[in-house]
């Protein structure tokens, strides 16, 4: 079966591809929160070496 590749911008996503971490809040409570939630989701995945969406 040949695998299909889902490009998100710059971000190619499949099952042969490294891990890509798709984040992001149930509920929006402020625009500061989101800003901290997608600083820290940025922060953890640049040191494991994966992708992310937010």
């Amino acid at each position: 079966m040949k695998q299909k590749v889902v490009s998100i911008g710059d971000i190619n996503v499949a099952n042969d591809l490294p891990f890509v971490l798709f984040g992001g809040m149930n509920v929006l409570e402020s625009r500061d929160l989101a800003m901290r939630i997608c600083e820290h989701y940025v922060t953890v995945t640049q040191k494991l070496g994966h992708s992310v969406c937010v």
